[in-house]
């Protein structure tokens, strides 16, 4: 049997909806990648974030009601 490359599993965190839409449609599209959450903050992603199992998160730095900066903090911890 061919090995098929595992792909990268990204979540992403961002307060706007359109743009977690609009970046999971172009992850899905490259065969390498797949979006495997969406999250319209920290306070959301934080508990489900480990089962993902994520190898790259993509987080607004600049989100409205949280600081990007404190939430990777509380990520990493």
């Amino acid at each position: 049997p061919i090995d098929t490359p595992r792909r990268v599993r990204v979540a992403i965190v961002d307060d706007d909806a359109r743009l977690r839409d609009a970046l999971a449609t172009l992850l899905n599209q490259e065969a390498s990648l797949t979006c495997v959450g969406r999250f319209s903050s920290i306070g959301e992603a934080l508990p489900r974030l480990a089962a993902l199992e994520a190898d790259v998160l993509l987080l607004d730095v600049h989100l409205r009601k949280e600081s990007g900066a404190e939430g990777v903090r509380r990520i990493v911890a």
